[in-house]
């Protein structure tokens, strides 16, 4: 079965907490790991240098839109990282990925 992960940053465990707690209870995301990281990235001609936790969530594909909406809405960047990759499950994980994302 396909299958949506997305990899978003957020700049506290908190605000990952957050906003993942409002993913799953919306059912746009089935489930979601969280890690801190060490980021580093150019920002307004800057190199920057923060720690951020990471969230790797998944869905479905026709759950994405209202994922990335979800997110930007909630989301303290002015420019949240959100990244998709396709993948696929196994008959079993999709079943349940599906179950929990169609209430």
């Amino acid at each position: 079965m396909q299958f949506v992960m997305a990899y978003i940053t957020f700049p506290t465990a908190e605000d990952a907490e957050r906003i993942v707690g409002a993913l799953l209870d919306a059912r746009i995301i089935a489930c979601a790991n969280l890690v801190p990281i060490e980021s580093r990235y150019r920002w307004r001609g800057a190199i920057e240098r923060a720690r951020e936790t990471a969230a790797i969530v998944k869905t479905v594909p026709e759950r994405w839109d209202e994922l990335c909406a979800e997110v930007a809405r909630l989301h303290g960047y002015e420019i949240p990282c959100i990244v998709r990759v396709d993948a696929a499950a196994t008959a079993a994980f999709g079943a349940w990925l599906y179950e929990e994302t169609h209430p």
